[in-house]
């Protein structure tokens, strides 16, 4: 291990030392300043976040392990994306059927406006504008039906349209 004097004695490596203490500072500072307006979360690592901390499987039992220690709303940073997870039903119906207006935007991924949907043909990936909330409208409609069990109409028109597909492109 490198002491004190060692690391003085080199100034490329005094400088890379004082830049990580530096990077790491300003990172918690950000953290902290922030850390009022958000919910309470498991800590994560500088730059990284939460991301070591979030299995690949097993998502349900995380969560429901990080509701019973930090209540029904839960923050997670995910390589600096800002991730509130909300774990009562009660309070998520709340949130979407009250103030759906306010909770129910997301933000625009630049990969998937640039190589998934170049077109902007699939609302469910655009920004909140005119056509994204036609289409959650529409999607909201079709739920309601399903739900009330009047689902026959929209099994027809889903077969009409593979149907159509399966004639347009048939390989």
């Amino acid at each position: 291990m490198l002491d004190i004097n060692q690391i003085l004695q080199r100034p490329d490596l005094a400088v890379a030392v004082a830049a990580l203490i530096a990077t790491v500072g300003v990172l918690s500072l950000r953290r902290n300043s922030s850390k009022g307006k958000l919910p309470p979360g498991p800590r994560g690592l500088p730059l990284i976040g939460n991301v070591l901390q979030v299995p690949t499987e097993h998502l349900a039992t995380y969560f429901r392990k990080l509701y019973k220690e930090y209540g029904g709303i839960v923050y997670l940073n995910l390589l600096g994306n800002n991730l509130i997870v909300v774990g009562d039903g009660k309070l998520a119906r709340e949130l979407m059927d009250k103030r759906s207006g306010k909770y129910s935007g997301r933000p625009v991924e630049p990969y998937m406006s640039k190589y998934v949907d170049p077109d902007e043909k699939y609302w469910g990936f655009s920004d909140a504008n005119a056509t994204f909330r036609l289409g959650r409208k529409l999607t909201t409609q079709v739920m309601s039906s399903v739900r009330a069990g009047q689902s026959q109409a929209l099994h027809r028109f889903e077969a009409m349209l593979t149907m159509q597909h399966i004639i347009e492109k048939p390989d």
